[in-house]
């Protein structure tokens, strides 16, 4: 029988800070772009449309000021505070991503996490909305990508 190795990423636990790991504030940040270009530049899912919008809408949800397609004058408006971490932003986007459906009496169940990013991405980009399925797999593909790094450059 085959040894099968698995690899697990604990983050936010604090115990890789001090060895340089990623932490839950620099995930998705602009340093981390460079650092996977770097890393990995042959990995285009990385830098794909998918990959771009998960970090425009993790910092629109930061509450940080991003730059925007439709945007004020000086091509930059402020962000909604959604979440306040990678964790949170995924859990976010996990939510959104769930399918339609319907409770025990037939009426369609509430999205108000997928109808709030469907509003932001109409108020703010071209159509059409994203697949927020598309988004969480690329926003776990980051992650993965940020881990996989810091374990390689160890």
């Amino acid at each position: 029988m085959a040894d099968e190795r698995r690899i697990v990423w604990v983050i936010g636990a604090g115990f890789s800070k001090p060895l340089g790991g990623p932490l839950l504030a620099g995930l998705f940040s602009r340093t981390s772009i460079g650092d996977l270009d770097t890393r990995y530049p042959n990995f285009v899912a990385l830098r794909d449309e998918h990959a771009k919008r998960v970090r425009w809408l993790y910092d629109y949800g930061s509450g940080l000021a991003v730059s925007y397609q439709k945007a004020d004058e000086d091509g930059r408006a402020q962000g909604e505070n959604l979440w306040t971490n990678a964790e949170d932003f995924v859990d976010y986007l996990d939510t959104a991503a769930e399918p339609t459906g319907k409770d025990e009496r037939g009426n369609e169940i509430a999205r108000p996490h997928f109808d709030r990013l469907a509003k932001v991405f109409e108020n703010y980009h071209s159509p059409p909305v994203p697949q927020f399925d598309d988004l969480r797999t690329a926003a776990r593909r980051l992650i993965a990508a940020e881990c996989c790094g810091f374990l390689k450059g160890g």
